[in-house]
């Protein structure tokens, strides 16, 4: 015979009846009183698009120049930033080697001048071969860098005389700042250069250098670019 409807039965240790719903137990509780729900906030999606834009960024990036970890980067990004104030400083140096030596020397000393400038470039390079014999390569930079920016500042100050310097209108091929002038933007340009990438590859592998170095290039190009309109502004509002 079938059970009674109207009769309780035991299910484990509660009783059920026939009028109970399946979201409520034998007590009247219901079953998912007790669940802990998620709840969706409102901003949710702000979170969610920018982090589609960082990995979009990330997959690109790793695309074009491969996998590099934080450490990398750090490394990547103060060298290309040397190598754009290295650049912009020869690009600026270089947009005013032939305007200080012709009002100190005359425009006739610039041939002269670059007939000096090979034999100064020269000499310098032999000198500089010999340095990165005897010191590592991160001691010879910090020589070669100190050494250029003690020269350069002690012209710039000399330029300011207003005997020697370019406030003295008299040009005269005997007055001898303009020549050091000249041969030192010169050989800056030859050796200073060549000083960075000789660090940059004692800190790079083969495998690194492939995926850093094309950044490096760019940030040069873009500084070369740069400089030329950081003249013509500095000309124009001059």
């Amino acid at each position: 015979m079938s059970r009674p409807m109207d009769k309780p039965f035991v299910v484990g240790s509660g009783k059920l009846t026939v009028g109970d719903t399946a979201e409520k137990d034998s007590k009247g509780k219901p079953f998912l009183d007790e669940v802990p729900m998620s709840k969706m906030g409102v901003g949710a999606d702000g979170g969610d698009s920018s982090a589609e834009e960082e990995n979009v960024f990330e997959a690109t990036f790793t695309r074009l120049y491969g996998k590099m970890s934080w450490n990398e980067k750090a490394r990547l990004f103060w060298l290309a930033a040397t190598l754009f104030f290295i650049i912009g400083g020869y690009w600026l140096l270089r947009s005013i080697k032939d305007p200080v030596i012709a009002a100190i020397n005359g425009v006739e000393a610039i041939p002269k001048a670059k007939m000096a400038s090979v034999v100064v470039v020269t000499v310098g390079v032999g000198i500089y071969n010999e340095l990165y014999d005897r010191f590592e390569p991160h001691q010879l930079f910090y020589i070669i860098g100190g050494f250029y920016a003690t020269l350069f500042g002690t012209i710039g100050l000399a330029l300011m005389h207003p005997v020697y310097g370019v406030y003295n209108t008299n040009a005269s091929p005997d007055r001898w700042l303009g020549w050091i002038s000249y041969c030192a933007i010169e050989s800056f340009g030859s050796i200073g250069v060549t000083n960075f990438w000789a660090f940059a590859n004692s800190v790079y592998d083969l495998e690194r250098a492939k995926k850093s170095y094309g950044l490096l290039i760019a940030c040069a190009q873009v500084q070369s670019a740069k400089t030329h309109d950081v003249c013509r502004c500095w000309r124009t509002c001059a």
